[in-house]
């Protein structure tokens, strides 16, 4: 790769304005991808407790009338 030659002070200012920008705008691009990740996964993360909730009720309601059948005999 060929280095850039300069001829001021204010090329290499302005070069270096330029790759902090480039640099934060991949900061913010990164922060906005990590919140997408974790909006989505806490939705996911729902749906898979409300199935955890609901297996637990099933098996709570199998015991139950395992229990009732057993004690109505």
């Amino acid at each position: 790769m060929m280095r850039k030659k300069y001829n001021s002070f204010e090329e290499i200012e302005e070069d270096l304005r330029r790759w902090k920008l480039k640099s934060e705008i991949s900061k913010e691009q990164i922060k906005l991808i990590n919140n997408e990740f974790v909006h989505e996964f806490k939705s996911y993360k729902w749906i898979i407790d409300v199935f955890a909730q609901m297996k637990k009720y099933g098996l709570l309601l199998l015991i139950e009338r395992y229990i009732f059948k057993k004690w109505n005999k």
